[in-house]
């Protein structure tokens, strides 16, 4: 749970994130053609085609911004949080069933981080 809540708020911040924050030009999955959850989301068979040649023009070298904005203004981002969400509720759910030990308290100290990180 806590590697799905990494990779969903990563995938995120690839839709609204700033370089200098991350680390990576926002945008960046796209240009390499890496179809994340935030896309997912906003797929439907009706758009779907659209879609892929959007894709496919960024992979070429177009600006993502089109695609970027489409995926926001969809709630593509909205549902990739609810998302991280049930991820952050599984992994806090499981540390609650563990009994105690040294670093346990870091760890729910990492799903919270995870679940605000820059997104």
């Amino acid at each position: 749970a806590v590697g799905m809540l990494f990779q969903i708020t990563d995938d995120i911040m690839d839709y609204r994130g700033k370089e200098e924050e991350t680390g990576k030009p926002v945008g960046k999955d796209l240009r390499e053609g890496v179809v994340t959850f935030p896309i997912l989301a906003v797929t439907t068979a009706e758009n779907m085609e659209a879609l892929q040649k959007e894709l496919d023009n960024v992979m070429k070298g177009e600006d993502p911004s089109y695609l970027l904005q489409y995926v926001k203004e969809n709630g593509g981002i909205e549902a990739t949080l609810a998302l991280a969400a049930e991820y952050g509720d599984k992994a806090t759910v499981a540390l609650d069933k563990l009994p105690s030990f040294e670093g346990k308290d870091r760890l729910y100290q990492i799903v919270t981080e995870l679940i605000a990180r820059h997104i």
